[in-house]
């Protein structure tokens, strides 16, 4: 049988680290072969999955489902994110447009006002004693 370290199951299965180890810790305490424990010098533990064990996980009649909920999940989300889009576009549309008449405004405002007065310079009076 062919065992596994978490590193290589990640890249196996294509699940995270986090969930390898929660599925090690759920089979701990039963008798399954696929999930070994082995005690390194360190003090740690090295997890290791059996490769059988994994594809008959992973690869079970309820992801089956899961992954038919997830792919009409994945649509709907799609769809959404398709008119969110066009929101965009359309707000940024009208924005332009609102940068252009606030140019204009600008442009004529600044032709119609005289410039404005200079600042007369203050003496600070604390300094005249």
């Amino acid at each position: 049988m062919n065992y596994l370290t978490i590193k290589e199951a990640v890249q196996y299965t294509g699940k995270s680290e986090s969930t390898l180890r929660k599925l090690a810790r759920e089979n701990k305490g039963s008798k399954s072969k696929g999930v070994r424990f082995e005690r390194l010098k360190t003090g740690h533990e090295k997890i290791l999955f059996s490769s059988d064990f994994l594809n008959s996980y992973f690869n079970s009649s309820n992801n089956s489902q899961t992954t038919t909920l997830e792919a009409t999940t994945l649509s709907i989300l799609h769809e959404q994110l398709k008119a969110k889009d066009l929101q965009i576009s359309d707000l940024n549309e009208r924005l332009k447009e609102a940068h252009i008449l606030v140019n204009n405004l600008e442009n004529k405002l600044s032709i119609a006002l005289p410039p404005p007065p200079e600042p007369r310079k203050r003496r600070f009076l604390f300094w005249s004693k």
